[in-house]
């Protein structure tokens, strides 16, 4: 009797199914065998150590170009000093200083402790004792799911405990000192609490879930777990103002009051969605102001610090009523913003006045508006959904690299875990330590592209002519904040994701030209334009003027205009855009302002005056600027110009 063989039962497939299903295995095959081979285990360890060491002197050599910044600059350069304060300043500079060097130590220390944890082993002999306390203590469930979870929550705590010290010091013997920083310890370690408590309460669900799909798809599930993230960041946005800040942050709406309705009208003259002006309580922890947007799609709300409508108290000598008309400086032009973009009627401020001192608004409104114009170009230019969708994409690099690479036997061995080879701890070492030049060129990137947007928010703001309250509002907050204004090229690149003051100035002038490098000296008075390349020799500077209503019906914007050399005849450029030609007129020949506000030259003038359209006696010189060889500004504005 012939017994027929019984069909085998195949085990039941998990995962993800498809003719795609063998692409991760095969790469994973191919990667193994180079770490196997060329990559040994003392060529990744040792790769990884040198990264880090090359990492840290490419650091402290940044912050010692930046020391020497500091060290030789220790007076207020001529190029500044009309527009900052020397005691601000010197002020900025010894808090910078102080930063530089804490900042050197703090790096030379961490450096020097994530060396002694991989020499020594430290991590698998923290996995050890943590599995062997599990085992211990008659676990019956999977003992890698709960030794993964003790393992994470250990690592965070430890971490947390590392960089407690330095936060310390940096909060309580730096900002403090100098000014920036008012919180009490006992605040300041209550909120250091809840920020480990929910680090903790996001990480270990998050940690579990993770390890939960490795076990049951394989390498596809980071895939997976990017697409949860994603849905789940897009989540937090949209209800962040509803359901999460309110248990968090302080915020309350803006009353009614002038600046909401300005704000309101810039937004419908613009097209912006907004949906409520909020105010961010900050200043019982802070000096620093700022603004941002939040929300996604058609719901979005205006987030303003309350240190921007906060007073400030001056002694009465330095009040405006107290003033000479000598001493008063001269105010920035009023731009028209826009025609439908118009402060309502009502109190000009709530300042109050004493015997000895005065209560004014540190950031006007105006300068408010400027400062959400900004946060509005942000909208307009879709910085911030490019931005979003960058940080997504880096983040899915990123957990495609680690499911390639996590479940390697060589990695495990390079650092030192020779028996166990857990998912999660695959993850850490993949993560943290493997794929770290790969974040640092992200980060540089990153850092460029936002300083990319900012350049282009602050273009957004000259193009809505609030270029001079947003300047003022830039020099105040860069004050409050103590920034210096002078940084090595090198060190800015690298870790600024704004530009330096001066340059910001430029560009909320309109004189910024991007890649022809012009300098910080258009900021002494008034600006020396230079037309690059097609204008003529950059010794002979071409001519700003304001023209009339009458004079330049074709220049849109007449504060931002200028007349550029072009030979023999000045061209009127606004925005980038010749305009108009006037012929007759050159840098050298004398400059006549007529009644009508036109400023021409003098054989210009007697031709018009002889055709009869022009009577000769009205014709008024035009005095020279000791600078720019321009026509002065007159203290009376003239008609359709900004007064």
């Amino acid at each position: 009797m012939v017994r027929c063989a019984r069909p085998t039962k195949k085990p039941p497939v998990t995962g993800v199914q498809g003719p795609h299903r063998e692409v991760m295995p095969s790469i994973q095959e191919l990667l193994t065998e180079q770490v196997s081979g060329a990559w040994a285990q003392p060529g990744l360890y040792f790769f990884t150590v040198a990264f880090l060491w090359v990492n840290y002197l490419w650091q402290t050599y940044l912050l010692v170009r930046q020391y020497k910044v500091l060290k030789g600059n220790p007076v207020l350069p001529l190029k500044l000093k009309r527009i900052l304060d020397p005691q601000y300043y010197a002020k900025s500079r010894a808090y910078r200083l102080d930063r530089v060097l804490f900042a050197i130590v703090q790096n030379t220390l961490t450096h020097v402790y994530t060396i002694l944890i991989l020499n020594y082993e430290i991590t698998p002999k923290l996995w050890n004792w943590t599995t062997g306390f599990i085992v211990a203590r008659g676990y019956k469930g999977d003992p890698e799911l709960i030794a993964s979870v003790v393992f994470i929550s250990l690592l965070l705590l430890i971490s947390g405990l590392a960089s407690l010290p330095w936060d310390i010091y940096a909060t309580f013997f730096i900002q403090i000192k100098h000014g920036i920083s008012k919180q009490s310890m006992a605040c300041y370690l209550r909120e250091a609490m809840k920020s480990l408590l929910i680090h903790q309460v996001t990480t270990l669900p998050m940690s579990c879930t993770l390890l939960y799909l490795v076990k049951r798809i394989g390498p596809w599930s980071f895939g997976y777990f990017w697409v949860a993230r994603c849905l789940l960041s897009i989540l937090r946005e949209t209800f962040y103002m509803t359901l999460i800040a309110p248990y968090f942050q302080k915020l309350y709406p803006l009353p009614n009051n002038r600046l909401r309705s300005a704000v309101e009208s810039l937004s419908t003259s613009i097209g912006f969605p907004l949906r409520e002006l909020y105010v961010f309580e900050v200043s019982q922890y802070t000096t620093i102001s700022n603004a941002h947007i939040a929300g996604v799609f058609k719901g979005k709300s205006i987030i303003l610090f309350d240190t921007l409508l906060k007073h400030e108290t001056v002694p009465l000598d330095e009040s405006p009523k107290s003033k000479s008309k000598a001493q008063t400086e001269k105010k920035a032009p009023k731009a028209n913003l826009n025609s439908r973009v118009r402060f309502s009627r009502g109190p000009k401020d709530d300042s109050c006045r004493t015997k000895t001192h005065y209560s004014r608004r540190r950031f006007p409104d105006e300068d408010v508006l400027a400062i959400v114009c900004h946060e509005i170009g942000h909208w307009k230019m879709s910085h911030i959904p490019k931005l979003f969708i960058l940080a997504e994409l880096d983040n899915l690099i990123n957990h495609l690299l680690v499911g390639l690479l996590y479940q390697m036997p060589g990695i495990f061995r390079a650092f030192g875990f020779h028996k166990d080879t857990p998912a999660l701890i695959g993850v850490v070492l993949v993560a943290g330590l493997l794929i770290t030049p790969y974040n640092v060129l992200m980060n540089f990137l990153r850092t460029w592209y936002k300083r990319h947007c900012e350049i282009q928010a602050d273009q957004f703001v000259h193009k809505m002519q609030q270029g001079p309250y947003m300047e003022k509002a830039v020099i105040t907050m860069n004050m409050d904040s103590l920034s210096f204004p002078l940084y090595d090229p090198i060190y800015n690149a690298w870790h600024n994701s704004h530009p330096p003051l001066p340059q910001r100035i430029e560009i909320l002038r309109g004189d910024y030209t991007g890649a022809t490098g012009l300098s910080t000296c258009h900021l002494r008075g008034q600006p020396a334009y230079y037309s690059p390349g097609s204008v003529g020799p950059s010794s002979r500077p071409a001519v700003r003027a304001q023209f009339s209503k009458a004079a330049g019906k074709m220049v849109k914007s007449p504060v931002h205009s200028k007349m550029i050399l072009k030979g023999s005849k000045v061209a009127v450029k606004t925005r980038g855009v010749v305009v108009k030609v006037i012929p007759g007129v050159t840098s050298r020949s004398p400059q006549i302002k007529l009644p009508s506000g036109k400023v021409t030259s003098p054989k210009a003038a007697s031709e018009s005056a002889k055709s009869g359209s022009l009577p000769t006696q009205a014709a008024q010189p035009v005095q020279q600027h000791p600078t720019s060889g321009g026509p002065s500004q007159s203290s009376e504005p003239q008609s359709g110009s900004p007064k």
